[in-house]
């Protein structure tokens, strides 16, 4: 239903190390990597969640050779603009749903839920943990109301795969490419990947007989993901957002200032002292207001 932009991270990584060995420059890069994106979105055949890490890779490139692209969060943000101008339909694909929420739940969720997790842990795992939680947590309200079932497995057979899926991307890649002209080439590229692809299954299968690796929902239990996930967008917006209310401290300068004009008013003259002229207190406003020590009882008509 969706192809992971990992896929084409993995592919970009490769191309452009190559290219960079070879002493390609910036801009050099960006337009091998965007060569790139084309061949592999042509040869997976335009998928929707494969045009949505195309679109936003070819962004991010752009950013490379200009040096003033847009970061992940906004690439994914015009991605989605542009894909949907061009095709409204998309809106209704589960697999472009399920890629652009997946991501925004990478690019959002995943670092606060990597630093969530204790300091013991290495950095590593804490990143691999947020990703892999931000992606399903972020995508668990679409395959809810889709399917009806919620995965609780999904963590652990994607951490043990994570590390198992690089390689038949490649290896992919190049069977792909080698198949027109080398044959014999894509054949040795695809034995290559089957023991990755046999670990894959096994990860998957043991995942899947896990007890209570999925909960079946239906009705209105089938929008309960929905709501958990907004109240943890919410948390992550309070958190990092300066405009929500939270405890905050003053900084010392104004810290100084303040206190200064509150001993400064304390020192102020005592009551008569204020003249209708202000006297040596003007700072304590218009004359006809009380000064400090004075009866505010004789000021009220």
């Amino acid at each position: 239903m969706a192809v992971s932009g990992a896929n084409l991270a993995v592919v970009l990584a490769a191309g452009l190390w190559l290219a960079g060995v070879a002493g390609v420059g910036r801009r050099g890069l960006a337009v091998v990597g965007i060569l790139l994106v084309v061949v592999l979105v042509v040869v997976t055949r335009w998928e929707p969640s494969v045009l949505r890490a195309g679109v936003m890779a070819g962004l991010v490139l752009l950013g490379v050779a200009t040096g003033r692209g847009p970061g992940g969060r906004r690439a994914l943000s015009l991605a989605v603009v542009v894909l949907l101008l061009a095709d409204p339909s998309l809106a209704g694909a589960l697999g472009f749903q399920l890629s652009v929420v997946a991501t925004a739940g990478v690019l959002w969720l995943g670092p606060a839920t990597a630093s969530a997790l204790p300091d013991r842990i290495p950095e590593r795992i804490r990143k691999g943990v947020g990703m892999t939680l931000g992606a399903q947590a972020t995508a668990m309200p679409a395959l809810a109301l889709t399917f009806g079932s919620v995965s609780l497995a999904g963590l652990p057979a994607n951490l043990l795969g994570l590390p198992l899926a690089g390689g038949p991307m490649l290896l992919g890649v190049v069977a792909a490419a080698t198949a027109p002209v080398a044959p014999w080439a894509a054949n040795l590229a695809c034995h290559l990947a089957d023991p990755f692809l046999l670990a894959l299954i096994a990860v998957a299968r043991w995942a899947a007989g896990l007890p209570g690796g999925s909960v079946a929902l239906a009705g209105p239990a089938r929008a309960t993901p929905v709501g958990v996930v907004l109240l943890g967008l919410l948390a992550v917006a309070r958190r990092r957002s300066p405009y929500l209310p939270r405890r905050a401290e003053l900084p010392t300068d104004v810290e100084r200032t303040v206190k200064g004009r509150d001993d400064h008013r304390r020192r102020a003259p005592p009551a008569g002292a204020v003249t209708s002229s202000g006297g040596g207190a003007r700072d304590l406003g218009p004359p006809d207001l009380p000064g400090p020590g004075q009866d505010v009882r004789r000021h009220v008509p």
